[in-house]
């Protein structure tokens, strides 16, 4: 609460950061981990184990984009 008053205060962020990108980059790295594994015939245990790396990747990636554009705002 306090820091969110203090942001606003001096806008060192903007007032809405959407975090639906962490969700969707999730979808997405798994779906894209699906899509490889099925096209490579991976049996079920193992596609399963590469979805599951998919969604880490994928989430990873969308925070990783998130922190580089809250702070190219910040810059």
């Amino acid at each position: 609460m306090i820091v969110e008053v203090a942001a606003v205060r001096f806008q060192l962020l903007p007032e809405v950061i959407d975090l639906s990108l962490l969700p969707t980059g999730n979808g997405v790295g798994a779906m894209l981990a699906a899509f490889a594994g099925s096209c490579m015939r991976f049996g079920p245990d193992r596609l399963a184990r590469l979805i599951l790396f998919g969604n880490l990747a994928g989430g990873a990636l969308a925070a990783l984009f998130l922190v580089a554009g809250v702070m190219g705002a910040l810059s």
